[in-house]
């Protein structure tokens, strides 16, 4: 594995299989990698007190090894290329794509009599069974919804009447709960909820029932109020650098700051960057001029007699 923003950082390994043989399921094979990284891709990584977010950028592998990962036939068949439908000529122990072969007018295979389709046509009918499965869930539950509605209408105390009748939407429409963040845990779990979209567009909504400034500015800053606590708003800065140490760096939570971002009027970023800073230098300084003493100068001035 080779970090895209450490150039400097070597390849990193992340494991190692061998066998005497290739794995004779590429899905079974490869199922678990990928359901990993989609949730990497989903969720994040946290590390220590950072919520670092994933993304894969490509697959490195030599012309056998990705063959085998495209599930398709060997590089040396006459069907390799994996761009176009050629069908190459075998010369001199080696298979050339550039010469085609005339004598099979360059046509491709039926998706049905390719091998590099098989595996596709695998995939499709493994699909169709569990669109199947869950049709046949869907219908059972489906049944056992009417008949409790037709307990609730044939009830005697008469709860059940046409007037009355529950209905049943598809999706509920109540907004979750949403609190401030007091600790640097409770904001590591805000960011990990608004990883869903629809939390996310709810969350937006109850932040938006909550402010009724008209600046960009002043809505920005007032979401930050409501988002974090004030002993939190304290120990965070933009970057995380702090005079007196480490701090919490707001710049982190990416989709904390999309949902502030929408709540003030879809704000460049860095119109948002500037604001959050200066939000943070603000409560600094409060916090400050909060505990730090009058001058001597100030106190013999209140013990001075005054004159009349």
């Amino acid at each position: 594995m080779k970090v895209e923003e450490l150039p400097e950082a070597p390849v990193m390994l992340v494991g190692a299989y061998c066998g005497y043989t290739k794995p004779d399921n590429i899905e079974q094979y490869l199922r678990p990698l990928v359901t990993e990284i989609n949730e990497l891709h989903e969720r994040g990584l946290m590390f220590g007190d950072k919520m670092v977010h994933t993304k894969l950028r490509m697959f490195v592998a030599d012309s056998p090894a990705r063959c085998f990962v495209n599930a398709t036939i060997s590089f040396v068949g006459k069907h390799s290329c994996l761009k176009c439908s050629c069908v190459g000529v075998h010369e001199a122990n080696k298979m050339d794509s550039k010469k085609q072969d005339t004598n099979n007018n360059n046509l491709p295979l039926p998706p049905h009599e390719d091998k590099k389709y098989l595996f596709l046509y695998k995939m499709i009918a493994d699909v169709e069974v569990q669109l199947t499965e869950q049709n046949k869930k869907l219908d059972q539950l489906t049944t056992k919804m009417e008949q409790l509605k037709q307990t609730i209408m044939n009830h005697p105390s008469g709860i059940g009447s046409p007037a009355t009748a529950i209905s049943t939407p598809a999706f509920s429409t109540v907004s979750p709960a949403f609190s401030t963040a007091e600790t640097i845990d409770d904001l590591n779990s805000l960011e990990l909820k608004l990883c869903n979209v629809d939390m996310q567009n709810s969350f937006i909504q109850w932040l938006k029932m909550k402010i009724n400034r008209e600046s960009n500015k002043e809505r920005a800053c007032d979401a930050l109020n409501i988002i974090t606590g004030p002993n939190l708003l304290v120990n965070m800065s933009w970057t995380g650098k702090g005079k007196a140490g480490a701090k919490v760096a707001l710049c982190n939570f990416i989709k904390i700051l999309q949902a502030i971002q929408d709540v003030s009027g879809n704000c460049i970023n860095e119109e948002l960057k500037a604001w959050m800073q200066l939000k943070l230098h603000h409560s600094d300084n409060m916090l400050k001029s909060k505990y730090c003493n009058k001058s001597s100068c100030h106190e013999r001035k209140n013990k001075l007699p005054k004159l009349d």
